[in-house]
C-alpha cells in the first residue's frame, strides 16, 4: 500500500469516526420543546372541521350577523365574549358578577316565574334595525340571587370579584374562563363546574383587559398600573412584566404565533412585545385619542386599533407603517374583530349603536401595488404610500343598543352583544 493510499484510508477513517460522533450527539440531544403545551387532538379535530365548513367573507359575500341584546341589565354589562364554537357566552357586570350563558338554551322559553313577576325568558327577533343578514336575540340581564329557583335556564352566576368586571375571555378549548376586574385581580373559572379555580394577584390597580393565549394556558392582562403581564394558569406568580407605557394599558391582544403580544395605552401608543424576552420590538404612533379596542389579523401582519374618537387605525407590523384610517363611527369604538381565514373583513362595534363591516382587500391591493412599484423601479428608498381612508362596506344598526363586543366564530359567523339603552 502506497503512502497516498494510506493517507486516503486514514482520512476516510477520521471522516467515519466524526460522523459516528455527530450521530451519537444527535441521538442524545434533546429536541427544542415549544413553550406552549400541545393542543389536545379532539380540539385540533374540531378546528379542522370548522375550517372545512368556514364561509368566505368579503365585499361580494358579507357575513351573517347574530346580535345578542341584554335586556333589563340596567346598563351594568361591561364586557362579553363567546367561545369559538359559539356554545357559551360570558359577560362581566358592574355588580362584580360574571355570568355564563348557554347559547343553545337561550332560545328555549323559560318557565313562568313562581314569584308572580315577569319571566326571565328570551325571544328571537327579526333583523336588527332592518339590516339584511342580521338577526337579534334578547337575553335577560337582570341581576338577582343565583340561588333563587326561578333563574333563567342556561345561565350560571359566578361570584368572587369585589369590584366591577371589565374583561372576560375563554381559553382556546372553552374549558376555562378568565375575568379581570377593578379589584386588581384576574380570576380563573370553570364554566362546566360553575366554580372559581384560582385568583391571580399582582396588578396594583384595576385590570382593564385580559386575553387568553391562542394555544395553551397562558394569558395576558392590561392594567391601570401602566403594565401588561404574562401569566400561566398553573402558576400564581407573574411570568413576565411588560413595562414602558406612560399611562394606563387599556387593551392587550395576542399575536397569532403566540411569540408576541400587542398593547394599546392611553398614552396613544401601540407596542408589540416579545413574550420570551419582554422587549418592545415595535412602537406604533398616530392615535389621536385613547384606544378602546384592538385586533390582530389572522396572518399576524396587521393590527387595527379603535379609539374614543371613532377612528380605526391599521398598521403594518413588519414595517411599523400606518396603512389606513377607517372613519364612520360616531363615538368610541368598543370592539374590533378580523374574520378568520385571509382576514379580508374587519368588524367594528361602537357606542353609536352600529356594527360596521370594512373590506381590507383595498389595503392588500395597495400594498401589493406599492411593492411592485418599488421592486420594478429598483429604488429601495422609494417613498411609502400614503395611508388610505376607507368607508364601511356594510352597516348593521341595532335596536337602541350600543355594541359592546363583536367577534367572528371559527366558521365566520359574526356575533355581537350589547345592552339595550332606551333613548331619552
Amino acid at each position: 500500500m502506497t503512502k497516498k493510499e494510506i493517507a486516503k484510508a486514514a482520512a476516510e477513517a477520521r471522516r467515519q469516526a466524526l460522523a459516528a460522533v455527530k450521530k451519537q450527539e444527535r441521538e442524545e440531544r434533546l429536541e427544542h420543546q415549544p413553550w406552549t403545551p400541545q393542543v389536545a387532538e379532539s380540539v385540533v379535530q374540531s378546528w379542522v372541521a370548522d375550517v372545512e365548513q368556514r364561509a368566505g367573507v368579503g365585499v361580494a359575500a358579507p357575513p351573517s350577523c347574530c346580535f345578542f341584546t341584554f335586556a333589563n341589565s340596567r346598563h351594568m354589562m361591561n364586557c362579553a365574549a363567546f367561545t369559538r364554537d359559539v356554545t357559551y357566552m360570558a359577560a362581566g357586570f358592574a355588580d362584580s358578577s360574571v355570568r355564563v350563558y348557554n347559547v343553545a338554551q337561550l332560545s328555549q322559553p323559560a318557565p313562568a316565574s313562581t314569584s308572580g313577576g315577569k319571566g326571565a325568558g328570551t325571544s328571537k327577533q327579526g333583523a336588527a334595525g332592518g339590516s339584511k343578514g342580521a338577526s337579534a336575540m334578547e337575553v335577560d340581564g337582570r341581576g338577582g340571587d343565583p340561588f333563587e329557583e326561578d333563574q333563567q335556564p342556561g345561565v350560571s352566576y359566578l361570584h368572587g370579584h369585589t369590584a366591577p368586571v371589565h374583561a372576560v375571555d375563554f381559553s382556546h378549548d372553552a374549558r376555562l374562563l378568565l375575568s379581570g376586574a377593578a379589584d386588581g385581580t384576574v380570576r380563573l373559572w370553570s364554566p362546566e363546574l360553575q366554580a372559581g379555580l384560582a385568583a391571580f394577584r399582582g396588578h396594583l390597580l384595576p385590570v382593564w383587559d385580559v386575553a387568553s393565549g391562542p394555544l395553551g394556558y397562558h394569558f395576558a392582562t392590561a392594567s391601570a398600573d401602566r403594565t401588561a403581564r404574562l401569566w400561566s394558569t398553573d402558576k400564581m406568580q407573574t411570568i413576565r412584566i411588560f413595562a414602558g407605557h406612560q399611562a394606563d394599558v387599556d387593551v392587550v391582544r395576542w399575536h397569532p404565533n403566540t411569540h408576541y403580544i400587542a398593547t394599546a395605552s392611553s398614552d396613544r401608543t401601540v407596542r408589540l412585545w416579545d413574550v420570551c424576552t419582554g422587549a418592545c420590538v415595535r412602537f406604533l404612533v398616530g392615535l389621536q385619542a385613547a384606544p378602546t379596542s384592538m385586533s390582530v389579523s389572522p396572518d399576524g401582519r396587521q393590527v387595527a386599533v379603535g379609539g374614543e374618537d371613532g377612528a380605526i387605525l391599521i398598521w403594518d407590523l413588519g414595517t411599523a407603517r400606518r396603512l389606513a384610517t377607517l372613519t364612520g363611527h360616531v363615538g368610541p369604538v368598543w370592539s374590533l374583530a378580523h374574520s378568520w381565514g385571509d382576514g379580508a373583513c374587519l368588524a367594528s362595534g361602537g357606542a353609536d349603536e352600529t356594527v360596521r363591516l370594512w373590506s381590507l382587500e383595498q389595503i392588500a391591493a395597495s400594498q401589493k401595488a406599492a411593492g411592485a412599484a418599488a421592486g420594478g423601479g429598483g429604488d429601495d428608498g422609494a417613498k411609502p404610500a400614503k395611508p388610505l381612508s376607507l368607508q364601511p362596506m356594510s352597516v348593521y344598526r341595532t335596536k337602541s343598543t350600543p355594541v359592546s363586543h363583536v367577534q367572528f366564530s371559527f366558521r365566520n359567523l359574526l356575533l355581537g352583544a350589547g345592552c339595550f339603552s332606551l333613548r331619552q
